[in-house]
């Protein structure tokens, strides 16, 4: 059985996310988590990064990058950066649910969001930031054995997830596990 998007706000609404402080050795960033009900089941929306990109070339990730001063907060920024970088107006999104903070191995600090995104909503990727947009379900993601823990440079370790032929891995894919491990996906998601 799926969860319906009310039994995700619901799981995700219940998620301390007061675990991190604000490490002032890291950049502030926010990412949105765009969920879109599908009639198939709920599905997460995703960006492939620009090759020509110097940070993060060719990375599946979600929506998102550094805060900046006209930024109001985190959640602001993920929303302003998710219009930029896929033309989500805001009215098209209902953030429901703050995520723990990630930090990573490059220095950033990500404060995630999750936002139901309307299905009509049709992405517009802004060529300079973003190769292509494109939707994964989220019960594959949600599979915790999909998961593998990896060793890369300097001996970091880091998750990976393949679905659909695709390599998610590093802070996106940690985040999708976090946020997998709080709903109770290993059970409900199957």
């Amino acid at each position: 059985m799926r969860p319906s998007m009310a039994e995700l706000r619901q799981a995700l609404a219940k998620m301390d996310t007061e675990c991190c402080q604000r490490d002032r050795r890291l950049r502030p960033a926010s990412v949105l988590v765009p969920l879109v009900a599908r009639e198939d089941g709920i599905s997460v929306l995703l960006i492939q990064r620009a090759e020509s990109l110097s940070r993060h070339a060719g990375q599946i990730a979600f929506p998102g990058g550094i805060l900046e001063d006209s930024d109001a907060d985190d959640c602001a920024a993920a929303l302003r950066e998710a219009h930029e970088e896929i033309g989500l107006p805001e009215a098209e999104v209902d953030v429901f649910a703050s995520l723990p903070p990630q930090a990573t191995s490059t220095g950033f600090l990500i404060h995630p969001f999750v936002g139901e995104v309307s299905q009509s909503f049709i992405p517009v990727p802004d060529c300079r930031e973003v190769d292509e947009t494109f939707e994964l379900p989220l019960a594959s993601l949600a599979r915790a054995e999909g998961y593998r823990q990896c060793i890369g440079h300097r001996q970091r370790r880091y998750l990976e997830i393949h679905c659909q032929g695709r390599r998610i891995w590093g802070a996106t894919a940690a985040i999708l596990h976090g946020m997998a491990t709080q709903i109770g996906a290993r059970e409900c998601l199957r």
